[in-house]
């Protein structure tokens, strides 16, 4: 680089060098000078004196004009190389800048890099401290483990479903008592322990139902998108989650107003009443073989393309699918309705399928106008029945009280 921009200045002459030129210049024109003036035989006669003094003047004004372009030439070299100096500090001081910049930037990446690292060391050691406190036999510190876990989903996005499954685990697995004792303890103010059969207190039981259902009311708070007052302090919405609560134990389980995607409550038990009141299930719900110890409710509640499948469920108390909306198959084969069974203004795209299924109440299946009821039994109890043509009761046998349900387009119906 050095070498290059030493090639291209033009060659500079040393001090010495200048004064040698210019003494020279000023020597050549004084000794120019004597000889004229003094020169032996200098004409007498006036017109030659003239020319002489002419000739003089001319070798001065020469003189003086080669000393004036020699100061013009050494001012231009003067401007020249403070020009010269000025490009060379301007071009230290950019290399200076980059310099600093580069040091600059590679500071910013380093401390970048740096708090990357201590937030993720951080999120970590959360995530993990959190997961602890889950196992933690106190019921307090259960719940500031799965609030900690909250607030990490909802600072960290991608984090979201693993905190998701995280809390679903949780109430997948077993709780200290069985599902009855739970839903006794639920049905009775004041129960007493001696009313309860179990080997853990009543206080155990009470803090196993809070931990539980501030697990349902974190899993519930963002899924809903509602303009309603209650949930306009939740943090955020936990988008296109996927729930598996296959086998859980739900405790007054409330999951109006949600947006759900893929979710499996296969043989799952709601204690207390399970409430999924005008919720959208974008994706494909299995409930099969889910056990309903209260009255469920699934009014207005829609079901897209992917299907919501019922089969095998039990239901104590009553179904309440009033105004549901079904755009695939409604499955509720071989399920089992101890309580009245509600299905009116239901609309089902694709069938409705309730092959094999028990009433033991009365049901309303009136608007399901494509139903398939081959081999379902109802209970011969007085009360209010009702559904679509061409289905008709008829008693099974007298030992039983049962009625069954015939098709008379078939000439032989299969029990």
């Amino acid at each position: 680089m050095e070498s290059e921009q030493t090639s291209n200045n033009p060659p500079q002459l040393r001090p010495r060098t200048w004064v040698a030129i210019v003494s020279a210049i000023l020597g050549a024109g004084l000794v120019a000078l004597v000889l004229l003036l003094w020169v032996p035989g200098l004409s007498e006669d006036p017109a030659e004196a003239a020319n002489q003094l002419d000739t003089i003047k001319v070798c001065l004004s020469v003189v003086a004009g080669l000393g004036a372009g020699v100061a013009l030439w050494l001012s231009f070299r003067r401007q020249q190389s403070t020009e010269q100096d000025i490009n060379q500090k301007e071009r230290a001081l950019s290399h200076q800048i980059a310099e600093a910049e580069k040091s600059r930037a590679h500071q910013d990446r380093v401390a970048s890099n740096t708090e990357k690292d201590a937030a993720e060391r951080r999120i970590t050691d959360t995530y993990g401290r959190s997961i602890e406190h889950l196992g933690s036999d106190k019921a307090a510190v259960r719940l500031g483990g799965l609030y900690a876990l909250e607030r990490l989903a909802n600072e960290n996005e991608p984090l979201q479903q693993m905190v998701c499954n995280v809390i679903c685990a949780y109430l997948r697995m077993p709780p200290d008592c069985s599902p009855d004792t739970l839903k006794t303890y639920l049905k009775r103010k004041r129960p007493k322990v001696a009313e309860i059969e179990t080997d853990i207190s009543e206080q155990q039981i009470a803090e196993e139902i809070q931990v539980r259902m501030a697990a349902q009311s974190i899993l519930h708070r963002h899924c809903v998108e509602s303009t309603d007052f209650r949930y306009n302090l939740a943090p955020q919405i936990w988008k296109e989650m996927t729930f598996d609560l296959a086998g859980a134990v739900l405790i007054n389980l409330d999951f109006s107003d949600v947006v759900l995607g893929t979710i499996s409550f296969h043989s799952a038990t709601f204690v207390g009443p399970a409430i999924f009141n005008e919720s959208l299930f974008e994706g494909y719900v299995n409930f099969s073989g889910a056990r309903f110890m209260d009255y469920a409710s699934f009014e207005k509640s829609v079901h897209e393309e992917l299907g919501s499948t019922f089969s095998e469920c039990v239901f104590d108390g009553t179904a309440y699918f009033t105004g549901a909306k079904f755009a695939g198959r409604g499955a509720f084969d071989s399920c089992k309705f101890k309580s009245d069974a509600n299905f009116e203004a239901v609309h089902i795209d694709g069938p409705g399928e309730f092959y094999f299924t028990k009433f033991e109440a009365g049901f309303d299946l009136s608007t399901i106008l494509e139903i398939d009821l081959q081999g379902a039994t109802a209970s011969n109890k007085d009360c209010a029945r009702s559904w679509a043509d061409p289905w008709v009761l008829k008693p099974k046998d007298d030992t039983e009280k049962i009625l069954y349900f015939s098709d008379p387009r078939d000439p032989s119906p299969e029990c």
